[in-house]
């Protein structure tokens, strides 16, 4: 945007990015002044309703004209966007100047009464705020020798309101999939929660939130998430006895009246606070809250003092390697920022070797990034640069994070700066297998080609070398782990038979099996970690020698293991700090949405669900569904969800193999992948049953090793992505013509990864992704081989989606962003610039996740809506000395 030209406006630079658009600086040549310029989201300008509405509503909120209420100027319309013009107003937030502590009095109320008077004047125009908070209140020096001499500005009056549907009261958080603020959780009133239509008194409530905050230097009402800071909301009172001694008893009642939780109770009127603000009637202040508690309130709330007080001082006695008593463990859970998420994959974390942090992948604003939380100071931050994260693991000194993004290798530094590329990975699924970190300095990371590769840490845009070779038997090689010595790892092996533990090393020499595991293996402190029947265990092990010296022991009941790819949900410190997850997939909801990412339905039962195809009439999703049973492994079986009535889902397969990408045939048949043993001996191999489930599934007869099958429109062909297993080699397009000789017929093979082939609906073309270019790409050839290729993305891509007619493609960009290109085939090929729709919370690695409509108007889409902690333990060799021969976890 930079440079680009609205009307009479010049943008300049950018200012900052919020809920409701991306806001600029730019001049206004007509006036000669600098201005504000915020972009509204794109699905507000392909709405002319709720274009024209908001067009009307702003020319209401022009009317404020106030010295503390930031000024619209005016709006402007150019090649598709819609902009406000704001007055432009510098100076730190409240929000900023809290970040310091709390406000003395006299500058609290000095600043109070302004916000007031802000909000009297719109009240008096029948506007109100929805989203007071102290973001949206700027402080300028004001003429004065007082450190409370500071002017006031109300910044977005009544944009929440006119940025909404009109008269729906539904809350819709900040970070939404549409970016819509109607509210943000720590300043709703209760009613606003509850989501009822809300009026003046609503920013009566948010006044009093921020007036607290000002005196106390916390927030009224805050929890570890969105849903436990609206319960306190609804059913607690803040803290009053934070308040500090010095706050003037008048100011005290003032706060209790704008807080009443039923808005027929509250202050009524912000004027009535103005008279309060102006001449407080005195400074005198007793210990007393403004509330009463009883005994038993107040003995609970010493109480729990006094266990956080503890857990905190045992936590940093421990961490600051202080000898801690053998018996004593202390173990606690680590949920996700406020309005975060974690990824849909709960493996996603991992222990400090030292044991003094916790990085994490989760989704915030619809982006997976990398948070550390501290665990002595309890601080949650999160990295900049590492929007797309997932997959993070440690270097041995603490100081830096890998991770993968964007299909690549990347490292960043703990303590601030740029992320650093490495290399680019091969197919999306690499980014979920793992990596790990030596003590020469030396990566190994696993790659969907199928062996362990190696990179230097310091040689940034290198080239990985194998560290692993495949053997006739191996299928993939995953979760490496290294040892403390930094040659040696170890790694799970798939592919025929049960998945082995082995250890591989970098200065070569045969690889020694640690025999069948249930996950991947980690080694700490004298002790191998696996997951065995669902439970965490800890076997004593020598190191040097490679095997074992005594029976595991459980320390921890219930571990999950992130199925089929066997990733054992913990991460292990030799310091003594332990992490792990009872869920090994996070359950999600299907979820129909529009274009602007806006829900509007949802099928069957919530599950964990991995890919899908519509059926041709769009009555069925065939879908990819795990299913756990106590005791057994878990089952992947393909089931049809009816999506125009409530029936039971239908399970299509009921075998104890793993099952995949399904796609419809015209003609009711469903074709998917599967590892079953028989009888092509080797996974895996495409079947195709009647989508009734009568007769037997017919084996496509195909080498081995084919996956993400898709099913032309008029039936007769089938491309999918073929490996060869134990080859090495990447994965290659293929097509099979269903009623030809039987034969394959090779559609593309590179020396790079091609894979998720997609049939255009008029059989002339095939979508593809493609890591030709060094990053993962979505691409076009024409169907059956033709000459030239062309490219459809810009900045990464994958998963190839087609609208029904042709003429649109739609893929999913590497930060999780629908992306949609018109397609053009009257002369020849043209695909337009992609533009972007909405965040999805797909991440790459899932063959076709994700199913549109043949209108493209409606997206069936996994939602995730939250995960479970995660739990830290402290001091895990106490767990194995408490145990004997079983820890009861």
């Amino acid at each position: 945007m930079i440079n680009r030209q609205l009307g009479s406006y010049t943008i300049l630079s950018p200012l900052g990015v919020g809920g409701m658009g991306e806001v600029y600086r730019a001049h206004d040549s007509k006036l000669g002044r600098d201005v504000a310029i915020k972009i509204l989201p794109p699905h507000f300008t392909a709405d002319p309703d709720r274009r024209a509405r908001f067009a009307r509503e702003a020319r209401t909120l022009a009317t404020l004209n106030h010295p503390h209420i930031g000024a619209i100027h005016g709006l402007e319309e150019s090649d598709g966007i819609t902009a406000i013009v704001l007055e432009l107003i510098e100076g730190p937030t409240l929000a900023a100047r809290l970040q310091r502590g709390p406000l003395p009095v006299p500058e609290t109320l000095a600043i109070a009464r302004q916000i007031a008077e802000a909000l009297d004047a719109a009240h008096e125009k029948s506007i109100i705020h929805r989203d007071l908070k102290p973001a949206n209140i700027v402080l300028q020096p004001a003429a004065g020798p007082l450190s409370s001499d500071v002017r006031v500005k109300v910044l977005d009056f009544g944009l929440a309101k006119s940025l909404d549907t009109p008269d729906d009261p539904t809350i819709s958080l900040a970070g939404t999939a549409e970016g819509r603020t109607l509210g943000t959780p720590a300043y709703m009133s209760p009613e606003q929660a509850r989501g009822l239509t809300v009026d003046k008194r609503t920013d009566v409530w948010a006044f009093g939130c921020v007036l607290f905050e000002m005196l106390t230097g916390k927030r009224a009402f805050e929890g570890a998430t969105i849903t436990d800071t609206l319960a306190r909301v609804l059913d607690h009172e803040p803290a009053w006895t934070q308040l500090p001694a010095q706050t003037p008893a008048a100011i005290r009642t003032l706060l209790e009246r704008c807080l009443r939780k039923d808005p027929h109770r509250r202050l009524h009127d912000i004027a009535d606070a103005l008279i309060e603000l102006e001449t407080p009637s005195s400074t005198e202040s007793t210990a007393r809250p403004v509330a009463a508690r009883t005994m038993r309130e107040r003995l609970a709330w010493m109480l729990a003092a006094a266990l956080a007080l503890a857990l905190i001082a045992l936590t940093m006695l421990y961490l600051q390697n202080r000898p801690t008593p053998a018996t004593e463990v202390v173990e606690f859970p680590v949920a996700p920022a406020l309005g975060s998420f974690y990824s849909g994959n709960a493996s996603d974390f991992a222990i400090s070797p030292d044991g003094r942090h916790l990085a994490f992948a989760a989704s915030h604003l619809g982006t997976s990034m990398i948070w550390v939380r501290s665990l002595a100071t309890s601080e949650l931050r999160m990295l900049p640069g590492t929007e797309g994260a997932v997959g993070p693991f440690w270097k041995p000194n603490s100081e830096s994070l890998g991770f993968f993004a964007d299909l690549q290798l990347k490292t960043i530094r703990l303590n601030g700066g740029s992320p650093i590329i490495l290399c680019s990975t091969s197919m999306p699924g690499a980014s979920g297998s793992g990596g790990t970190w030596g003590a020469h300095d030396v990566i190994v990371f696993a790659d969907n080609s199928g062996a362990l590769k190696q990179i230097a840490a310091n040689h940034a845009g290198g080239n990985p070398a194998p560290a692993t070779v495949l053997s006739a038997a191996d299928t993939v090689h995953r979760w490496p782990e290294f040892f403390p010595d930094g040659d040696r790892f170890l790694y799970l092996s798939q592919g025929q038979g049960p998945d082995q533990l082995r250890v591989g090393s970098l200065s070569g020499g045969a690889t020694v099996s640690l025999g069948p595991s249930e996950s991947h293996g980690a080694y700490a402190a004298g002790y191998l970690f696996f997951i065995r029947g669902g439970n965490l265990m800890a076997q004593p092990f020598d190191a040097e020698a490679l095997k074992s010296k005594g029976d595991p022991v459980t320390i921890a009941r219930q571990a999950g293991v992130n199925a089929p790819w066997q990733r054992g949900m913990f991460s292990i410190s030799s310091a003594g700090t332990l992490a792990y997850n009872r869920t090994a997939r996070i359950p999600s909801e299907l979820t129909w949405l529009d274009r602007q990412g806006q829900p509007k339905g949802t099928a069957g039962d919530p599950g964990v669900y991995f890919n899908m195809d519509l059926s041709p009439d769009e009555q069925r999703v065939a879908i990819s569904q795990m299913v756990e049973r106590p005791g057994s492994n878990a089952e992947f079986d393909i089931w049809l969800i009816d999506l125009t009535r409530a029936n039971a889902p239908f399970r299509l397969t009921d075998d104890p193999a793993w099952e995949f990408d399904p796609s419809w045939s015209p003609d009711g048949r469903v074709v998917f992948n599967s590892n079953r043993p028989e009888p092509q001996k080797s996974p895996y191999g495409l079947f195709v049953r009647p989508a009734n489930g009568s007769g037997r599934d017919e084996l496509l007869p195909l080498k081995p090793g084919n996956v993400a099958p898709d099913w032309s429109r008029d039936g007769k062909f089938i491309v999918y992505t073929h490996s060869e297993p134990g080859s090495g080699m990447g994965n290659d397009l293929e097509t099979f013509e269903l009623n030809g000789d039987g034969k394959p017929r090779e559609f593309l093979r590179t020396r790079y990864n091609e894979s998720n082939g997609v049939f255009s609906p008029d059989g002339r073309w095939i979508a593809y992704q493609s890591n030709s270019s060094g990053r993962v790409e979505v691409y076009v050839r024409s169907f059956p081989v033709g000459p030239g290729h062309y490219s459809i993305s810009r900045d990464g891509g994958w998963g190839p989606r087609w609208r029904g007619d042709s003429k649109e493609l739609f893929f999913v960009a590497p930060d999780g962003t629908m992306m949609s290109a018109s397609i053009d085939t009257t002369k020849g090929f043209s695909a337009g610039v992609p533009g972007k729709l909405f965040p999805t919370r797909l991440r790459p690695g899932n063959n076709r996740a994700w199913a549109v409509a043949k209108d493209g108007q409606r997206f069936l889409i996994p939602q995730i809506e939250k995960g479970t902690p995660i739990t830290v333990v402290l001091n895990w060799p106490a767990l194995i000395g408490a145990s004997g021969n079983d820890a009861e976890r």
